[in-house]
């Protein structure tokens, strides 16, 4: 006769009676390691830096980096128009204008890894600093020379810095004044509504 033992096979985890939301700030199974939300951010940056570029090298290698570099920006293309607004909402982001500008990217570049410095910030114009996790990558030994800096820097950041700055009001610019790829200690954005001189 079947026995009506429904528990769990040893080692199994029951499944979570409400849907989990990721990523999972509050683990649940049994664990013989465990780390720290600040453990865990800590090693983040370099798993998503090391598949980002592993992944494009893989494209380059069979399509060309012309190609892996396009997809790169392409990729960043496709979630800006909905990356203002969702921030804003999400993290109760107040400023306007160039001030709406520089918090949402404040908070891409934070939720990146990597450290924001506002030099100046208001609803006409904004100045920011960006010491990028990707950026010092790319100083150092192991990707220096990676040709992915079109689709990384470029598309990726540049022109997506400004897409976001028109996604907020179509009469925004935001510039690049300085690139750690050029060897400065952090990128360099300026932002100013067209009208104000910048």
């Amino acid at each position: 006769m079947p026995s009506d033992d429904t528990s769990q096979a040893d080692g199994a985890q029951p499944a979570p009676s409400a849907k989990v939301r990721y990523p999972i700030l509050e683990p649940i199974g049994e664990r013989t390691v465990s780390l720290t939300v600040n453990e865990r951010f800590g090693i983040l940056h370099n798993i998503f830096k090391h598949q980002y570029f592993a992944t494009y090298k893989a494209i380059a290698d069979r399509y060309g980096w012309d190609v892996a570099n396009e997809i790169a920006g392409g990729i960043t293309t496709e979630a800006t128009p909905m990356l203002a607004d969702a921030y804003r909402r999400k993290f109760n982001l107040t400023g306007a204008g160039a001030a709406l500008v520089s918090q949402v990217v404040q908070t891409e570049f934070q939720g990146e890894g990597s450290d924001v410095a506002v030099l100046h910030e208001d609803e006409e114009s904004a100045e920011l600093e960006i010491l990028c996790g990707f950026g010092s990558a790319l100083q150092g030994e192991k990707y220096r020379g990676t040709p992915i800096t079109d689709g990384l820097c470029g598309a990726g950041c540049r022109v997506w810095m400004q897409d976001i700055a028109q996604s907020i009001s179509p009469d925004m610019t935001a510039e690049r004044e300085q690139w750690m790829v050029d060897g400065a200690p952090r990128c360099r954005y300026r932002i100013w509504h067209n009208g104000s001189g910048g």
